[in-house]
C-alpha cells in the first residue's frame, strides 16, 4: 500500500494506512501522549484503547469515537473498517 497523508497531521506526515491501530497509534505518538492521556482525550477507556492499539477490533461506538478523535473522514474510516473485518 502506498503512503498517504496523515488525516490527523493534515498532510504533514506520510504513513501507511495499514490498520486502524496504526492510525490511532500514530496520533498518540505524534502528540506524545500516554495511553491514559489519549484515552481521556478520546473518551475511550485506557483498557479499550490499549486493545485497539494492539489490533483488536473495537465496538462501533469505540471505532466512531476514535475515528473522530483521529480526524478520519467517513471514507477513510470505511476503508479501514473493510480491511479490519
Amino acid at each position: 500500500m502506498k503512503p498517504v497523508s496523515c488525516p490527523y497531521c493534515k498532510g504533514t506526515a506520510l504513513f501507511e494506512l495499514n490498520s486502524f491501530a496504526d492510525v490511532v497509534g500514530h496520533r498518540i505518538q505524534k502528540e506524545g501522549l500516554t495511553l491514559r492521556q489519549a484515552a481521556k482525550s478520546s473518551l475511550v477507556s485506557h483498557a479499550t484503547l490499549s486493545r485497539v492499539v494492539n489490533g483488536e477490533t473495537p465496538s462501533i461506538q469505540t471505532w466512531s469515537r476514535l475515528a473522530l478523535w483521529c480526524n478520519l473522514t467517513a471514507t477513510e474510516s470505511k476503508e479501514l473498517m473493510e480491511k479490519h473485518l
